[in-house]
């Protein structure tokens, strides 16, 4: 796949097609604009205009802003063996979009970046941090901060709430928080999005996540939000990974291939399916949402098949890293 062309088209708020081409040789992008999801080629991008536009019927609402053979690297481990190679096939089966245009998959391809032309409800930020670690008499100002910041920073404030509960496991989750004395004082660092929680054991990827929180200086959950969202805005969004998809395949930024947010395969399908959860149980589904759906030139007329071997992983959410090639 990377000595292939890659087209990536986006719809937006208005239905606009954002195409553009991305040789692995160049860093710079060309792109044209087309106003018509119905423009989209049926022969180069084989069944996604359908899927699209089926989408689009069901929620009218939203906008829409290469298989080989069996290919596999054994029983290679990492991390302490607990993760295992993904094979070329299941890297085709989730890479190829036309196996998750549907409602259940296709919050990884929600648009993270800020639409200014959406007016966020705080309410449902709000919504979703309740009954969790964060809603301990400061919800209000939680909500703020990420409202806020995210504006700031160019960052969709409701994936940033969902990333905080998917990060955490559970609604009801506790954050990430180191206990240190400094001073004869008692001081909390918390990285409740587990950045840099990497390792090869349990023990060792809490450390690396806090001893990073507290090198930021994190301690308090308002500059741990904070400092969250810079780190999301300038690390993904703003060199264009500005969806979970973008985030775990990483076709998009200058380092093609290699700078992704977590190493798990399935890592966008689940955390768009968690999103999705938690959208649903505040009934948050049907407001006005921007995907972006990725193109490859030279795709096969039908979608890449499941693995015959089970598409199974070995994932924890708290292993989600930076930079972190496998």
């Amino acid at each position: 796949m990377k000595k292939q062309l890659m087209n990536i088209i986006v719809a937006s708020l208005i239905i606009t097609i954002l195409i553009g081409l991305f040789p692995t040789n160049t860093q710079a992008a060309t792109q044209k604009i087309d106003s018509k999801i119905s423009n989209i080629d049926n022969k180069k991008y084989p069944g996604i205009k359908s899927m699209i536009q089926a989408l689009q019927k069901q929620h009218s609402n939203w906008s829409s802003d290469v298989c080989s053979s069996d290919l596999t690297c054994g029983n290679k481990g990492y991390s302490g063996s607990s993760w295992l190679c993904a094979s070329s096939n299941a890297i085709a089966y989730m890479m190829d979009p036309r196996n998750s245009l549907y409602y259940e998959d296709i919050f990884q391809f929600l648009e993270l970046s800020y639409d200014v032309n959406s007016k966020y409800d705080t309410s449902i930020i709000k919504n979703i941090l309740k009954d969790t670690f964060l809603d301990d008499g400061n919800i209000d100002t939680y909500t703020n901060t990420i409202i806020t910041r995210c504006k700031e920073k160019n960052v969709n404030p409701y994936y940033i709430a969902g990333k905080i509960i998917q990060e955490q496991g559970t609604k009801g989750g506790s954050t990430w928080k180191m206990k240190v004395t400094e001073n004869d004082k008692t001081v909390y660092y918390y990285n409740i999005f587990n950045i840099n929680a990497c390792g090869s054991t349990t023990s060792a990827i809490l450390s690396n996540a806090l001893m990073w929180s507290k090198a930021k200086g994190w301690d308090t959950i308002v500059k741990c939000l904070n400092g969250g969202v810079d780190f999301i805005a300038n690390g993904y969004i703003t060199v264009g990974q500005d969806t979970m998809y973008f985030e775990k395949f990483d076709v998009i930024a200058d380092s093609y291939y290699a700078h992704q947010y977590a190493q798990d395969v399935l890592y966008a399908q689940n955390q768009g399916e968690k999103l999705r959860r938690i959208l649903e149980s505040i009934n948050a589904t049907e407001y006005a949402y921007t995907f972006v759906i990725p193109l490859y030139e030279n795709m096969p007329a039908s979608a890449c098949p499941r693995p015959t071997a089970a598409l199974t992983t070995n994932n924890s959410d708290n292993n989600s890293t930076t930079n972190n090639s496998t």
